[in-house]
C-alpha cells in the first residue's frame, strides 16, 4: 500500500498516558470540506469576529495586538526584534502553520525552518515536508536523520513513539530541538507517494504529539486556487487554511518579481475568500542592503490585507548551506524567526482568544460520519 493511502486509511495508536483515545483513523479528521470562511472550530474553540468578545478565553482584537519594531501588522504597530524565547503554548493547544508561496524560490523551506526553530522554545514543534523527496531540501538539511516517512507502517497501528522515531532532529543555537517529518530514502529509490489531503498530514502531526505544526508546502498559491475553482473542488491552499487553528504564512522573495507574484496570489486568495486577515507575510531578502522600492511599496500594500508583514534578512549561511546546522545562522535571522513566530501567535490569539483553547484530540470516526461545518473568523 502506498504511503498516501496508508496515511489516509491506517489506524494510529496514541500511547500518550494523558490521552484516553487509544486509536484513530487518520482519514477521519473532525473537519468538513473547506469553505471560503476558512478553518472550522471545534467544540472548545471560540468563534469570534474581529471586535467581538468570545466566551471563555479572553479574546483579542487586531487593534489590541501591538507589534513592535521590525515587523508590521494591520493595526499599525510593530513586533519585537528581540530573539528571546517565546512563552510556552498552553498544554493542549496546537497551532497549524502552513507556509505557502506564490512561486518557486519563495523561501518557504527557510521560513518553515525558522518558524519551527522559534516555536521549539514554546512546545514540541515539527516541519511537515509535503514535497516529493527529490524536490525537497529537507533530507539534506536534517542534522540528526530519523527513520523517515517510509518507516511508518502502512498496514498496522503506529504508536506515537514510532511516529517520533520517523522524525529527524534539528537544534537551535539556544539548545532547543525541533523535528522534521521527511522522506530519507536514497535519491535513487522509487518515489514515495505522499498524501495530498492536508487533513491527513494534520492527523499524523496530532498523533505525533506536536503543538507547533509547520507545513512546508510545494504548490503555487494562485495556480492552485485558480485550478481548484475551475475544477469545482477545494484546493490545497483552501484545505490548509481550513484546518483547526491554522495561521497561514505567505512567503515570497523580497524582489520585484517576487512581490509581483505575491500580489497575484493575494488577489486570488481575496477573491476566493481565504482568511488573509490572520495570515502573516514573510518577505525573504536575497541579498544585503535595503529592499528595493517595489518591495517596500508591496509591504505597505500588504499591511491592509494581512495580519503582519515580516522581513527575513539575507543570511550567507542559509544561502550556502540552507537550514542544515541551523544553530549557525546569524542572530538577526534568528530574530526574524522569532518575529514571525510572535506574529503567528498574536494572530492566533486575535482570532481564537488568549489563552488559546485546547485543540481537539483525534478520535475514530466511521467513514460515513458527517460533521457539521463551523465558521471561524476570517
Amino acid at each position: 500500500m502506498h504511503l498516501s493511502e496508508s496515511i489516509c486509511h491506517r489506524k494510529v495508536t496514541d500511547s500518550h498516558p494523558e490521552n484516553p483515545v487509544k486509536s484513530l483513523s487518520v482519514a477521519s479528521l473532525l473537519l468538513g470540506p473547506a469553505t471560503k470562511t476558512g478553518a472550522r472550530c471545534g467544540p472548545q474553540e471560540a468563534t469570534i469576529e474581529c471586535g467581538q468578545q468570545a466566551a471563555g478565553p479572553r479574546s483579542l482584537r487586531a487593534d489590541q495586538v501591538r507589534p513592535r519594531s521590525g515587523c508590521f501588522c494591520n493595526s499599525g504597530g510593530k513586533l519585537s526584534k528581540r530573539s528571546s524565547a517565546l512563552e510556552a503554548l498552553p498544554a493542549h493547544a496546537r497551532l497549524v502553520i502552513p507556509v505557502l508561496g506564490p512561486a518557486g524560490g519563495s523561501g518557504r523551506s527557510t521560513t518553515a525552518g525558522l518558524l519551527a526553530a522559534a516555536f521549539s522554545s514554546s512546545g514540541p514543534s515539527v516541519v511537515l515536508d509535503t514535497a516529493p523527496r527529490l524536490a525537497s531540501p529537507w533530507p539534506l538539511w536534517c542534522t540528526d536523520p530519523g527513520d523517515g516517512l517510509l518507516s511508518i507502517p502502512p498496514d498496522r497501528p503506529a504508536t506515537r513513539q514510532r511516529i517520533q522515531q520517523a522524525a529527524s532532529g534539528c537544534r537551535t543555537s539556544e539548545g532547543h530541538t525541533w523535528q522534521v517529518l521527511t522522506d530519507h530514502q536514497s535519491w535513487s529509490s522509487a518515489p514515495l507517494p505522499l498524501p495530498t489531503d492536508p487533513a491527513a498530514w494534520h492527523q499524523l502531526a496530532a498523533a505525533g504529539g506536536w503543538q507547533a505544526v509547520v507545513a512546508d508546502t510545494p504548490h503555487a498559491v494562485a495556480q492552485d486556487i485558480i485550478a481548484a475553482r475551475c475544477a469545482g473542488r477545494s484546493g490545497q491552499t483552501a484545505s490548509w487554511c481550513a484546518l483547526p487553528f491554522a495561521v497561514p504564512v505567505l512567503s515570497a522573495a523580497a524582489t520585484g518579481p517576487g512581490v509581483q507574484a505575491l500580489q497575484i496570489a493575494v488577489k486570488a486568495a481575496v477573491a476566493e475568500g481565504l482568511p488573509l486577515g490572520r495570515a502573516v507575510v514573510a518577505l525573504t531578502s536575497t541579498g544585503e542592503g535595503r529592499p528595493p522600492a517595489p518591495v517596500r511599496a508591496a509591504a505597505t500594500m500588504l499591511r491592509s490585507h494581512a495580519f503582519a508583514v515580516v522581513s527575513v534578512p539575507h543570511d550567507p549561511h542559509i544561502r550556502t548551506h540552507g537550514m542544515s546546522d541551523s544553530h549557525r545562522v546569524r542572530p538577526k535571522t534568528i530574530t526574524a524567526g522569532h518575529d514571525l513566530a510572535r506574529a503567528v501567535l498574536a494572530s492566533a490569539r486575535a482570532a481564537w482568544g488568549d489563552p488559546l483553547p485546547a485543540a481537539r484530540r483525534p478520535a475514530p470516526l466511521s467513514f460515513d460520519a458527517v460533521v457539521a461545518p463551523e465558521k471561524v473568523p476570517a
